[in-house]
């Protein structure tokens, strides 16, 4: 086997890791939003902005520190 590993689609050659990436991502998405239609939302607006400054903060301090 030969790495990177790549699918070739025609003249196309796709590698298998960005092929699966996009996968992931895709399905991914679809299972929240399917998720997400069959419950509701316990968490209000507000909470969910400082959620995601909480999150994008640790994110930059953590890329930081590695």
């Amino acid at each position: 086997m030969h790495y990177p590993l790549e699918f070739h689609f025609g003249a196309a050659k796709i590698p298998a890791h960005l092929l699966f990436e996009m996968l992931s991502y895709t399905l991914g998405y679809q299972l929240y939003v399917w998720q997400r239609a069959r419950s509701q939302d316990l968490i209000s607006d507000d909470n969910r902005w400082w959620i995601f400054i909480g999150a994008a903060a640790g994110a930059l301090l953590g890329s930081h520190l590695l």
